[in-house]
């Protein structure tokens, strides 16, 4: 006959909660269902310990029990406590028992067997009477003293709670409303206050007067926001809002109050959490992400267009007639070298991404160095159908202390630029600016007649993969050419930019203007014609490597020069010790030292005075920092005889990260080609099994050194791949590795090193006598 209140406790609240709100009962009771179990659980407690040995309600009270005192509705006494506490009269307490009485009678006679039911529910009525008794009898006990100690205290408790939440909700870090049913709102935290309203403290939008006369803007703001849509009812995901610290971006979230009894003003809580960041981010993120799907498309383009092209001339030139051999070799040495511009586009920036540039000024002078570069520019847009001039001012300085190379990149860029968006005139002006309170500059411009840029194309422009066009032909590009350009114009300390005109665009940068002296130089470098220059210099070679000494060499002979050769620095210091050179060329790494030892041990003799120059010549350029400085110029191998003529004039020469110049066996005699191949493989055999050794023996620093000849020997020949994986282990071996990682290099190059000697075979076939 008894029942099993766990099972039947949720329609005991719910029964509870509408009997509540039908009889009026609502607004003397509480809001939050938990309290509503808690109180049934008291009543199931006390009936469930009552039934099995209760009586009926047919037996009545007896007058010789204290109801008052009955341990069995101690429980429910306590409860009649805390109600009359918070100034709940008796008849309100009583009349609800007597609902909660109709409540238990009708779930447990839902529940009841037909045979049962009539004797369950009439014990139950006996438990509901007996307790009306003991809480009548006890309440009746109380006078009115202790009812008002009771709701004192009381009322102080709720006050105190009523605080410690309010400072909870006040000390929010994120902005926080309340709002009432009608979504109207209540109140906001401070950190709502100072976001909309202004400097404010903790709650004095409640307390203070002056404050709660400034809820305007906070109700502005909650009117521009969409926390209603009916997709979403608990608010957007993110919002843009303008607040008194700008334009910000919020995740709204609105959740309703919880209010059982429907008892409550309030309604429902918004809170604003600022994502600005994180949505800047997450925006720069797929900008990046698009812009980098766009480059890959490009860079699809770029690659296969004149991949095209060199495979298909290099098939027609197998069963090709002798009279058209040469043109087949010239469409392969044009799409190549395009093909090559446009890997170097990506090389150059992974490199500046890698290690920022560093300028290095020199002494130029700035009307022959224009004058050099417009003959330059205008073939080069000559080539594409238009004209190009140059303007210039009398104010400009003769001479000026400025990193040419590095500026000439930045131009040749914006200059390629303008000729493949323009079918008129491109022009280069060049002025000096003076601006009060800023240093003096020398600005570059470059004007094009095309049809200017997009404005959604402006705002990523001297972005990576910014202004890429896959496909668009002549106009296509890397994406990468403004982006070089805004590295290289900042690590000159120079500022770079573009405004359209009515017709075209001007790409513009402009750099501090260092005014100069003009430098005295040695007589052997006097002359304007760059023949006569080199004619008769003195030049000392300091390589390890004996193919890449044989190559510079005989460059040199051809260039006019008088070289010498020495394989290490103790030999470089026997050469100086009975001769003077007027230019030393200096591999980086060398058996016994670097060329920096190498420098200081000649400035210690005396052999590096005034007008001498030194040329560093490794096929490792990139691990030159630090002492790059005290180079007048970086060549990269394989080294070209324009880029050797440069270097030894002081021409052109290399800054911030070296630009690899391309390999080019054109013009070497098949005499002169088979003596380097015959010289690489003799020396490629001892190599091969001293970087064993050095390897077997866990000798880094020696397995280093052999690397870097080797490395060497196969730039000089053309053997990228093998240069470039004897470079990366050079580099990890210079870091003093464990033994183990010197045995993973061991197995990774030997299968490559082992393929080098049939690949010099195949190079002096290829090129017979």
């Amino acid at each position: 006959m008894c029942a099993d209140f766990a099972q039947i406790s949720e329609s005991l609240v719910d029964a509870a909660i509408r009997r509540a709100r039908a009889k009026g009962y609502a607004r003397f009771t509480t809001t939050i269902r938990a309290a509503w179990e808690e109180a049934v659980a008291a009543v199931s407690e006390s009936l469930g310990a009552y039934l099995p040995e209760g009586q009926a309600a047919s037996d009545g009270p007896h007058a010789r029990i204290d109801y008052a005192a009955d341990p069995r509705f101690a429980r429910l006494r306590e409860v009649a406590i805390r109600h009359r506490a918070h100034g709940v009269s008796l008849q309100h307490y009583l009349g609800f028992l007597k609902h909660f009485r109709e409540i238990y009678l009708e779930v447990l006679g839902a529940d009841a067997n037909t045979a049962g039911a009539a004797e369950l529910a009439d014990r139950v009525r006996g438990f509901f009477d007996l307790a009306e008794l003991g809480i009548a009898a006890h309440w009746a006990d109380c006078g009115d003293d202790t009812r008002l100690r009771d709701m004192q205290s009381r009322n102080r408790a709720v006050t105190l709670e009523k605080d410690r939440y309010f400072a909870v909700f006040e000390s929010l870090r994120d902005p926080a409303f309340l709002l009432d049913r009608e979504r109207r709102l209540i109140t906001g935290n401070q950190a709502a206050a100072e976001l909309f309203v202004g400097e404010a403290g903790a709650g004095e939008i409640v307390y203070l007067s002056t404050m709660r006369a400034r809820k305007a803007p906070l109700e502005r703001a909650l009117r521009d926001l969409d926390l209603w849509n009916c997709e979403n009812p608990e608010g957007c995901d993110a919002l843009w809002i303008d607040t008194r610290m700008g334009r910000l971006c919020f995740d709204v979230r609105v959740r309703q109050i919880h209010d059982a009894v429907q008892n409550l003003r309030l309604g429902y809580v918004a809170i604003l959490h600022d994502v600005t960041e994180h949505r800047r981010a997450t925006d720069e993120s797929m900008r990046a992400q698009r812009a980098m799907s766009q480059f890959l498309a490009t860079m699809s383009h770029e690659i296969r267009t004149p991949l095209h092209g060199v495979l298909g001339a290099a098939e027609l030139l197998r069963d090709s007639d002798p009279e058209r051999i040469g043109i087949y070799r010239d469409a392969i040495q044009v799409t190549g070298r395009h093909l090559l511009q446009t890997l170097n586009k990506v090389l150059d920036y992974s490199r500046l991404e890698a290690r920022p540039p560093a300028p290095k000024p020199r002494v130029v002078d700035l009307r022959a160095v224009l004058d050099d570069y417009a003959r330059f520019a205008t073939t080069l847009a000559r080539n594409a159908g238009v004209d190009f001039r140059i303007e210039t001012t009398t104010r400009l300085p003769a001479w000026i202390d400025i990193d040419w190379e590095m500026a000439q990149q930045v131009l040749t860029n914006l200059i390629s630029n303008a000729v493949r968006h323009t079918r008129t005139d491109i022009t280069l002006a060049i002025r000096c600016r003076a601006a009060t309170g800023r240093r003096p500059g020398l600005r570059f411009e470059v004007r094009d007649g095309g049809a200017g840029i997009a404005p959604d194309v402006a705002q990523t422009l001297f972005e990576p993969f910014g202004a890429t066009t896959p496909g668009q032909g002549e106009t296509s590009g890397s994406g990468l050419g403004l982006a070089i350009c805004r590295r290289l114009v900042t690590a000159m300390e120079g500022e770079i930019g573009f405004c359209n005109r009515r017709t075209g665009a001007t790409f513009w940068f402009e750099i501090p203007l260092v005014a100069a002296r003009r430098p005295s130089v040695p007589a052997a470098l006097a002359s304007d014609d760059p023949a006569d220059a080199i004619t008769g210099l003195r030049c000392l070679i300091v390589d390890d490597d004996a193919i890449s000494r044989f190559v510079t060499v005989e460059h040199l002979r051809r260039l006019g020069a008088e070289p010498a050769e020495a394989a290490s620095i103790r030999t470089a210091l026997d050469r100086v010790a009975d001769r003077e050179f007027d230019v030393f060329l200096i591999d980086y790494h060398l058996p016994d030292g670097d060329g920096i030892d190498l420098l200081a041990k000649l400035a210690q003799r005396g052999r590096m005075g005034a007008g001498r120059r030194a040329v560093a010549l490794t096929a490792n350029a990139e691990l030159i920092s630090g002492g790059r400085s005290a180079f007048d110029a970086v060549v990269a191998k394989p080294a070209t005889s324009d880029a050797l003529r440069k270097a030894l004039t002081g021409a052109g020469q290399d800054s911030g990260p070296p630009r690899q110049a391309a390999h080019d066996l054109d013009g070497v005699s098949p005499g002169i080609l088979r003596t380097m191949v015959s010289a690489f493989e003799t020396q490629w055999g001892s190599d091969r099994a001293a970087l064993l050794r050095a390897f077997d023996t866990a000798n880094g620093q020696e397995a280093a050194e052999i690397a870097h000849r080797m490395a060497s020997s196969c730039t000089t020949l053309g053997f990228v791949d093998l240069a470039e994986e004897l470079a990366a282990c050079e580099t990890r071996c210079r870091r003093h590795p464990p033994a183990a990682d010197l045995g993973l290099w061991r197995r990774r190059l030997m299968p490559l090193l082992d393929t080098a000697p049939a690949r010099a075979s195949g190079l002096a076939k290829a090129h017979p006598c």
